[in-house]
């Protein structure tokens, strides 16, 4: 007979077994999850403003220089140059195969093409916020940061990524998401989710009560960051 550990371990494999798969379906196999990621970028809206958002979009795409820009971006940023493999922590441990008695299926190489549209619409969804983000730290339009300080406007861009896109990097996922077995199953594809949800009701519902946020400011951020990609 199985002793309760045994029986324990059958169950959070399958668990695990069912988390990944999940995730290729959702993630790998399904075209419109990477169409619709580049509405994540009105998630940033709230820490660059829309206006330089928009601008950093359009200096990317829309004059040809995307190539040029991906090159400042990710010769500068080592969390933008690991972002192809750390986007997701469901994704990157379906990936990866990390699972408690795990035995691959899939070759690795094909769970990376599998997630490879999802990656790279993450990373070009990524890139303008970062530029955005960039670009007014070493303007000086960012508390705290010296315009003259390169390593920290490349760290204020990293953290802007990180905070309104999600990261599946172990150091940025909350206890929960790190806690292995069954737990998990019920904490997927909570990498984007936490970082809305802190910033909804961790900065902008309590910054809008105590008048640190305008109102027209809420109202607009609100908007941009829940209302506009629920609609399209």
């Amino acid at each position: 007979a199985m002793g309760p550990r045994q029986e324990t371990l059958y169950v959070e494999r399958f668990a695990e077994a069912t988390r990944r798969n999940f995730t290729r379906a959702q993630f790998g196999f399904k075209l419109s999850s990477a169409l619709i990621q580049p509405l994540g970028i009105f998630n940033a809206v709230p820490r660059t403003g829309a206006l330089p958002l928009f601008m950093a979009v359009a200096k990317t795409y829309l004059r040809g220089g995307w190539r040029r820009e991906f090159g400042f971006v990710l010769g500068r940023s080592h969390y933008m140059n690991s972002l192809m493999n750390t986007w997701d922590r469901d994704a990157k441990e379906a990936m990866a195969s990390v699972g408690i008695g795990d035995r691959r299926v899939i070759p690795p190489e094909a769970d990376k093409a599998f997630f490879f549209l999802m990656a790279a619409a993450n990373l070009g969804t990524a890139v303008p916020i970062w530029r955005a983000a960039y670009e007014q730290a070493r303007a000086g339009q960012v508390e705290n940061i010296d315009a003259l300080d390169d390593a920290a406007a490349v760290a204020h861009a990293d953290s802007v990524v990180r905070m309104t896109q999600g990261s599946g990097s172990i150091k940025d996922q909350s206890s929960i998401m790190g806690r292995r077995g069954m737990v998990r199953i019920v904490t997927m594809f909570m990498s984007w989710a936490s970082a809305f949800y802190n910033q909804i009701f961790f900065e902008q519902i309590p910054g809008a009560l105590s008048g640190r946020i305008p109102f027209h400011i809420f109202v607009r951020n609100i908007f941009f960051t829940w209302f506009l990609p629920a609609t399209l």
